[in-house]
């Protein structure tokens, strides 16, 4: 059902769709990697070859180890879920083509109480900018869901002088040949206003092989992470309870059949 709902939807768009494993699976890797294949026949079969599509995987230990796995089998994918530099790191190293850092926790989207005010520099911001000056190649080819910038644009008003990229030319691709972060950015990746107490000031090691034993490594340091932890923790629960929600209502239905 859902890659015939990306059929009618793939000529509207330039890039790729994208689909993503179930939640309640984020830690089985067998089972993740087994969904995934299930779309890959389905994209198949409904005429979408692999360059027009990207599986969306949770970024845990295990789930990661299931990227790793379609990486290598050219099936493209994309860690979502990453509130940590040693998530984006895990990514890279499954092969993801992209990497979705949430800017602002789960909760966010109906607790009003948790929306922050100014430019995310004391609070998401330097996290969302973390993954995109990672050295190479972690980074992936400069490719990510999402930057500060496009996160706070809707809140800013719009001046011709100091908006980022005035008078640069556009890269003929965007996230594979970024242009430089900005001067007022880069102190962003230096901090981390978020982090747990004892923060030494050093941000994740890219030496670590956070997939190595399952993602052990990784998922020590999201346990690590007290808001890491929470966040990783809310988005599954809300995906998984929409996971149920969906999966009720299309037994009621095959009911009628």
């Amino acid at each position: 059902m859902s890659c015939l709902v990306c059929k009618k939807n793939i000529e509207l768009i330039q890039e790729r769709v994208l689909l993503q494993t179930l939640p309640s699976n984020a830690y089985n890797t067998e089972k993740t990697v087994e969904h995934a294949l299930q779309y890959d026949e389905e994209f198949a079969r409904s005429g979408i070859g692999r360059d027009r599509y990207c599986i969306k995987i949770p970024a845990t230990g295990p789930a990661l180890n299931a990227a790793k796995i379609l990486s290598d089998q050219g099936i493209a994918t994309l860690g979502t879920a990453v509130s940590g530099l040693p998530q984006a790191i895990a990514c890279s190293q499954a092969g993801c083509m992209y990497v979705g850092p949430y800017f602002n926790e789960v909760r966010a989207h109906g607790d009003r109480s948790l929306w922050k005010d100014g430019d995310g520099a004391s609070h998401a911001g330097p996290r969302a900018q973390h993954p995109r000056d990672v050295p190479a190649p972690v980074q992936r080819d400069g490719q990510r869901a999402a930057t500060v910038e496009e996160c706070q644009l809707a809140k800013l008003p719009y001046d011709g002088t100091k908006q980022l990229g005035t008078a640069v030319p556009k890269p003929s691709h965007v996230y594979k040949f970024p242009n430089p972060t900005p001067e007022r950015l880069k102190k962003l990746a230096a901090t981390d206003p978020l982090a747990a107490a004892g923060y030494d000031g050093r941000l994740a090691n890219t030496d670590i092989d956070y997939l190595a034993h399952g993602g052990e490594k990784l998922d020590e340091a999201i346990a690590a992470d007290p808001v890491a932890t929470a966040r990783l923790e809310d988005a599954l629960e809300l995906f998984t309870t929409a996971e149920e929600r969906s999966k009720a209502k299309m037994e009621e239905a095959m009911k009628l059949v």
